[in-house]
């Protein structure tokens, strides 16, 4: 869903859902008041536990809007 509304970005292009990431690509997300940036470690071959899930990325940049830069933006 993110995907399709244009908020995922894989190495500054706009991804698809169906994309495959691979070690290195940088990932970027845009999710309402926060944008993040990361960066992939590792490829799981099978299902990952949630406790486990923050070791497949390195955090590269997290960035906070405030309420009203939010709404400047959707005008």
């Amino acid at each position: 869903m993110a995907c399709d509304q244009g908020r995922v970005y894989v190495n500054e292009r706009p991804a698809k859902s169906s994309a495959t990431l691979k070690v290195g690509d940088l990932v970027h997300l845009e999710l309402g008041s926060r944008a993040v940036t990361v960066k992939v470690l590792t490829v799981p071959t099978g299902a990952v536990p949630a406790q486990d899930a923050s070791s497949l990325y390195e955090l590269i940049e997290e960035l906070k809007r405030q309420a009203e830069i939010l709404e400047w933006l959707e005008e």
